[in-house]
């Protein structure tokens, strides 16, 4: 465990000063994919599977610069929201870049949503303009029908030759709780944390609109330079040939990932595959080995966080089942204050004791996961959600000295004698579920359908 917690500082440590030298020089993320293009110009960037459309690090910082100009000459100005209601595409992520350029911030829309909750997503998000594919534009459109939005079509062919339509919206658009994504910590935190090169070939197969791939995937050809190998959807039965076909040497999973894996039958691109690395979270200990020997993958890169949150962790050194660990040691702990704290399993209350503290676990406990918010720290910041109402539901106060604050994760961990952690539930009134989050309520609705078809 020394180790661990020696790792751990180092990881610490670096990750913070690359912090305050980028804090520094104050520079947007399309200026930090500047420096890849300029290294490797002629470098394989992005590869789409489907298509088998390949372009290079100049190639597609062309086609950023095209979008970013066909916005501005629209009178697109900084600060403006535009929506990406698409599916993994090459100009998924050449258009958040490209309207990074001018200030204009990408919002990421669930693709899967259809009618009431796309509806609803469009209507919080306060964006002037939605993008979106040929295979989405009629439930989009219905979509902001519903919410009252008057809505001009028009082709994308003045961008480039494909089939995107840019909907002009009057209406307030994007998703629920759109956090202010630091995106930097995480593509820096993560890349570090996992061993993530410039060589590396990234396979990316969870959906561009989480955080998992449009961030820390498709995030390492920003930070790092490499090749993302893009599909459009996950497919258990190309996983492994296309891992082999692209000399992929990476990839991202969730728990479900691992076990449709698990469940297709051997095939011999799962033993002549390169990928040395995965990384993600919900690999759970009872599959974890399973997966390991059977595809031969090297490194686990377990994970746990959130693109909002200030309590971000990983498992930096293979422990079997753990999303990450505390340094037991204190002096070590002061400089990441992540904690659990002790809540009432039934009702999800804080337990406080006769000062009105909360009271921090020990290890062999169960708490919830909090992050003390100190606004003067990038690591340690909470930045909130567009949403006031959201922003405020997230933060405890008075949690280990009076008038403090912490992230409120609303998550429950285990926390062992080594100072490892482990998931255990997800606390309040949502649950994750393949990639997005359902209310409670609308599980019983959705469940009393089935039942009752």
């Amino acid at each position: 465990m020394f180790i661990a917690n020696f790792r751990g500082l180092i990881l610490l440590l670096r990750v913070k000063l690359d912090f305050k030298r980028r804090l520094r020089y104050n520079r947007p993320i399309h200026e930090i994919f500047l420096e890849q293009v300029s290294k490797y110009p002629t470098k394989v960037a992005c590869i789409e599977v489907e298509t088998c459309r390949q372009v290079t690090y100049e190639e597609i910082n062309k086609l950023m610069n095209k979008y970013a100009n066909y916005f501005d000459k629209l009178g697109y100005k900084k600060g403006e929201v535009v929506s990406l209601y698409m599916e993994n595409s090459i100009d998924f992520f050449a258009l958040w870049l490209g309207l990074s350029k001018i200030g204009v911030i990408s919002a990421f829309i669930n693709s899967n949503l259809k009618l009431e909750p796309l509806s609803y997503s469009i209507k919080i998000s306060n964006c002037r303009a939605i993008i979106t594919t040929s295979t989405l534009i009629q439930m989009s459109a219905y979509a902001t029908h519903i919410n009252g939005a008057r809505v001009d079509f028009i082709t994308g062919r003045t961008l480039r030759m494909i089939s995107y339509r840019l909907m002009m919206c009057s209406a307030m658009c994007i998703h629920p709780a759109q956090p202010e994504i630091r995106s930097l910590l995480l593509l820096n935190i993560f890349g570090r944390a996992f061993g993530l090169v410039n060589k590396d070939i990234v396979y990316i197969t969870m959906p561009m609109y989480h955080s998992a791939a449009g961030i820390m995937g498709i995030g390492s050809l920003i930070v790092l330079g490499t090749t993302a190998v893009i599909r459009k959807k996950f497919s258990a039965s190309n996983f492994w040939k296309d891992c082999v076909k692209y000399n992929c040497t990476a990839s991202q999973y969730i728990g479900e990932i691992c076990r449709y894996l698990l469940a297709q039958k051997p095939c011999d691109e799962e033993k002549k595959h390169r990928v040395r690395l995965m990384w993600g979270n919900g690999l759970r200990a009872e599959i974890w080995n399973e997966f390991v020997l059977r595809f031969g993958i090297r490194r686990i890169g377990e994970l746990y966080g959130s693109t909002e949150g200030n309590s971000n962790i990983v498992n930096i050194d293979n422990h079997v089942g753990s999303c990450g660990f505390f340094p037991i040691y204190p002096y070590i702990s002061g400089l990441y204050p992540v904690r659990l704290i002790k809540v009432n399993q039934e009702t999800g209350e804080l337990i406080r004791n006769a000062n009105g503290l909360c009271i921090p676990c020990r290890p062999g406990e169960l708490g919830e996961m909090v992050g003390v918010i100190k606004n003067k720290d990038m690591l340690l910041k909470f930045e909130g959600y567009v949403s006031k109402g959201d922003t405020q539901k997230k933060i405890y106060r008075d949690v280990f000295t009076h008038g403090d604050q912490a992230f409120a994760s609303g998550d429950i961990l285990y926390w062992d004698e080594l100072g490892y952690l482990f998931f255990k539930d997800r606390r309040g009134d949502t649950f994750r579920w393949v990639l997005g989050y359902i209310s409670v309520k609308s599980w019983f609705l959705l469940k009393y359908v089935i039942l009752h078809w």
